[in-house]
């Protein structure tokens, strides 16, 4: 009802940062062992948000009591952004990590905060090539689950996107050529 808030708008940046493949994710989980145990948490948080497409915030939430057995395992949690329950099939990779932290997250375990800065940072250490960010998980949640044919609405109820305009902002728009395959098959169903 502030007259000051009338004329609000949401202002948008367009980030220029890339997705990894689930080769490149699987090397990541691959390399798991050689890292050291700061490294390894922060490594495991950007892996965890690749296979959910939570965001960094929701991630840093989660503990063990998010976790449920109902004929799958099953990852419940509600979303800070839309107040709604979300549920992610725990795959194997997930399960792995889990199992790292005696079943539950890293923060269960750990005794220092793991931030958004930190996953940033080492991040940059394991993946030189690309402009990689903590966001990057979710972005290569959103890609890697298009190129496997999964639709986008079921896509967009797992990330929470109301709107297809804002779901499009993951969507990369690099020329990789997956992608453009993926793509062109949707347009030929």
């Amino acid at each position: 009802n502030n007259l000051k808030f009338k004329s609000f708008k949401i202002i948008r940046e367009k980030v220029n940062s890339h997705y990894l493949t689930t080769e490149e994710i699987q090397g990541l989980f691959d390399r798991r062992g050689e890292l050291s145990s700061l490294d390894l948490h922060r490594l495991d948080y950007f892996l965890l948000m690749a296979y959910t497409s939570l965001r960094v915030g929701d991630m840093l939430r989660l503990r063990k009591k998010n976790i449920i057995f109902d004929e799958i395992p099953l990852i419940e949690f509600l979303e800070s952004k839309n107040s709604k329950s979300i549920y992610f099939r725990i795959t194997t990779e997930v399960q792995a990590i889990l199992d790292s932290y005696d079943g539950g997250f890293p923060n269960d375990i750990i005794r220092y905060k793991v931030n958004n800065n930190g996953i940033n940072e080492t991040m940059r250490k394991l993946v030189k090539h690309k402009k990689i960010t903590s966001h990057c998980g979710r972005r290569s949640y959103v890609n890697n689950e298009i190129i496997k044919g999964t639709s986008y609405e079921n896509i967009m109820r797992s990330t929470g996107h109301k709107s297809r305009e804002a779901f499009n902002i993951y969507v990369s728009s690099c020329s990789d050529k997956e992608l453009l395959k993926a793509q062109a098959r949707r347009e030929f169903d």
